[in-house]
């Protein structure tokens, strides 16, 4: 697999994210580091981008799943111990 690195504005512009955000985010370790290309030139491997934005779309599904069960519980709805609407078996005399 060849590896690509993306100037600044490809990171933001697949991210989403602002120049401040994005280096915020590498001094907090939570944002892929930039690679020296020259001088005065940074760049950031377009594979770890990729792998950042997945694992925020991720979280983001995880919080949700989460939150629908948290409100499924809380509605009483199909959980733990649910089964279902009570059946009463009748007989014919």
């Amino acid at each position: 697999m060849a590896l690509r690195l993306l100037r600044l504005p490809a990171v933001k512009n697949k991210t989403g994210a602002s120049t401040n955000e994005i280096y915020t985010g590498m001094q907090d370790g939570t944002f892929p580091a930039s690679v020296p290309i020259g001088l005065r030139t940074v760049g950031w491997v377009e594979s770890e981008i990729d792998e950042w934005v997945a694992a925020r779309i991720a979280q983001r599904d995880a919080q949700s799943l989460e939150r629908s069960r948290l409100e499924r519980r809380r509605k009483g709805g199909p959980g733990r111990g649910h089964k279902g609407p009570m059946r009463i078996a009748t007989t014919d005399l």
